[in-house]
């Protein structure tokens, strides 16, 4: 068939008339045929009638459904000519803004995260941020009344029963790619805690894709050290971490990190650093030295992780959501850090500190519902100094969650932790409490308990100034005394709030 090009609505007017004509002669050609027929064959003009009548019939039926079909073709020619020419209005007006925004930008929300993108992906920038407050209630019998000393924020006096809210922790960072996608970086700003009141840089790196198999990455972030730490604050499984892991947590540091991924089951990570770059000039300490002020000369720290089987998207995770596979994975880190001898023989809260050697295993499963994980900790502490006591620091923590109908996450932990103090008696805790999720880790809402019921409180900068402070204020556990003749019950709630 031939196709019929219309130029404007009068050509289609044209044509409706030219084929309504042409009907019409035929019909017409058909009566004065018929009707000689019947002059000719001298039939009854009544059968000659009813022919007759008969054909018209059939012959108006036949124009009617033309017309309609020619009405109808002509209408979605129509439509198919004005959608065209919307679309090409709008793929000329995508084209000229792309050709003023330099090549086009996306913006939307990925896995909950904000982002902007370039249209060859290979700048892409993701916006987050989280915050957790809470409200906290201490109690310890026989805790003295009045404020702290003004030369140190270890000692929590204050009475038996201290209360209040806080904003334990308040976070943005930015993080994507630039150039190209296998050029990472994260930018971290930290707006708390209560006790300073400011913002700081907590991480600043670039990392760098050389591989399938190996991960470069250079600047301020965690060490590959204790499970515990390495998993997010936004994905903890109580309120806050255990006070054993805070005895022998190393941080964030500025370092030189090197990942490999070339085996589907182990995972190995190693660090270059200048330790612990705390200011140990501060009670307690904050901030970082400067070139030619570290405590250390080099450290040295090393993970790896072996997955037994399961995945490895619940490498750091707490809870083990519906429809994930039942993984199993195991860990070990060590630390060792090079004291900088003409740094440290200046420190006035822990003159003469030596070389530091720190390490950990853990494991964690989970199955149905379930999450089940043991961390054990070390830290060995040699002093150049005779003068000094050499320290040998052991910990360890169990724990267990179940998750209920995909929301309701109850736990139960232990710890304990050898401060090597002669004298004292070890630690020993339990925590319980339960995690609501309103949408997962977006929205959560954590209620929980810390019973301290036997040993001694200590003054952990004392003990092992390389790691952070454990009781203290900030982490609702800060108290001096003996457990094991007052137990001291802390009582905490927490709204979490990611995007």
């Amino acid at each position: 068939m031939h196709r019929i090009c219309l130029q404007s609505p009068l050509d289609c007017l044209q044509l409706h008339l030219v084929v309504r004509t042409l009907y019409l002669c035929v019909f017409i050609v058909i009566v004065a045929v018929n009707s000689l027929s019947i002059y000719a064959q001298e039939v009854s003009p009544e059968r000659r009638i009813a022919e007759l009548e008969s054909h018209v019939a059939k012959l108006e039926s036949r124009l009617q459904s033309l017309d309609q079909q020619f009405n109808k073709k002509e209408l979605d020619e129509r439509w198919t000519r004005e959608i065209r020419s919307l679309i090409d209005d709008v793929l000329e007006d995508a084209s000229t803004r792309n050709q003023i925004d330099g090549g086009g930008i996306y913006a939307g929300n990925q896995g909950g995260q904000f982002f902007l993108q370039s249209a060859d992906s290979k700048y892409r920038l993701y916006i987050n941020a989280f915050m957790q407050n809470w409200f906290a209630i201490n109690q310890m019998n026989g805790r003295p009344a009045g404020p702290p000393p003004s030369d140190s924020t270890d000692v929590f006096t204050g009475g038996p029963t201290q209360l209040g809210f806080e904003t334990r922790r308040a976070r943005i960072w930015w993080h994507g790619n630039v150039v190209d996608e296998r050029i990472g970086f994260r930018l971290q700003l930290e707006v708390s805690p209560p006790d300073l009141g400011r913002t700081f840089i907590q991480e600043a790196y670039a990392s760098y894709f050389i591989n399938d198999d190996f991960k470069m990455m250079f600047g301020l972030m965690k060490l590959p050290f204790l499970r515990t730490q390495l998993a997010s604050a936004a994905e903890l499984l109580s309120v806050d971490r255990t006070a054993t892991s805070y005895f022998f947590n190393l941080n964030r540091q500025v370092q030189l990190q090197m990942q490999w991924f070339g085996s589907e089951n182990v995972r190995l990570y190693a660090a270059l650093s200048n330790g612990t770059r705390r200011d140990l000039s501060l009670i307690p300490p904050r901030g970082y030295y400067t070139i030619g002020n570290d405590p250390a000369t080099l450290s040295i720290t090393a993970r790896a992780d072996w997955r037994l089987f399961g995945t490895w998207l619940l490498q750091y995770k707490n809870v083990a959501w519906p429809g994930t596979e039942d993984t199993a994975i195991l860990g070990a880190a060590i630390n060792y850090q090079i004291a900088n001898q003409d740094i440290t023989d200046n420190f006035s809260i822990f003159p003469g500190n030596g070389d530091y050697l720190s390490f950990t295993v853990d494991g964690a499963w989970h199955f149905d519902n379930w999450f089940l994980a043991g961390m054990g900790y070390g830290a060995f502490i040699r002093h150049a100094s005779q003068e000094i006591q050499d320290r040998d620091l052991f910990g360890a923590q169990l724990e267990a969650a179940y998750l209920h109908e995909g929301k309701y996450q109850p736990f139960l932990r232990f710890e304990w932790m050898h401060p090597d103090v002669e004298g004292a008696g070890d630690p020993v805790a339990m925590n319980t409490g339960v995690n609501v999720y309103f949408s997962r880790q977006n929205v959560k809402w954590t209620s929980d308990i810390v019973w301290f019921f036997t040993g001694d409180a200590f003054n952990s900068l004392e003990i092992n100034p390389f790691t952070e402070p454990v009781f203290i204020p900030l982490y609702g556990l800060g108290t001096t005394g003996s457990f094991s003749e007052n137990n001291m019950f802390v009582f905490r709630t927490q709204l979490q709030l990611q995007f």
